[in-house]
């Protein structure tokens, strides 16, 4: 199920925002016209990660310095661990909708691969 969060034409590009929705802390980016969003924490700790430094389309975690691409939920630093999970967006009509009860979309499992 997808939960409204924001009209498109009020978000800047290049920005991130923090939100919860239905209980989850989640955070969304614009990046070239495209809007990515993933939970709100870092997975190595419970630092949100709205409060990082985001260069696009990277966010570095506030107090780990841990990079992730918003954009697949990879790891940037070239350090072995965990992935962000990303969060499926859907638009339509110029709203941004969240679909926050969903699993892991395979950032962290596609760093296991061998």
């Amino acid at each position: 199920m997808f939960a409204e969060v924001a009209r498109l034409e009020n978000v800047p590009p290049g920005t991130m925002k923090a939100v919860e929705v239905e209980g989850v802390r989640c955070c969304w980016r614009t990046l070239r016209g495209e809007v990515y969003a993933v939970r709100n924490t870092c997975p190595g700790s419970v630092a949100p990660l709205s409060l990082g430094a985001f260069t696009p389309p990277v966010v570095v975690c506030p107090w780990h310095n841990e990079a992730f691409d918003v954009r697949t939920g990879k790891r940037a630093d070239g350090l072995d661990g965990p992935g962000l999970d990303v969060l499926p967006i859907a638009l339509h009509d110029g709203v941004i909708k969240l679909a926050i009860n969903t699993v892991s979309t395979g950032a962290d499992r596609a760093a296991q691969r061998p």
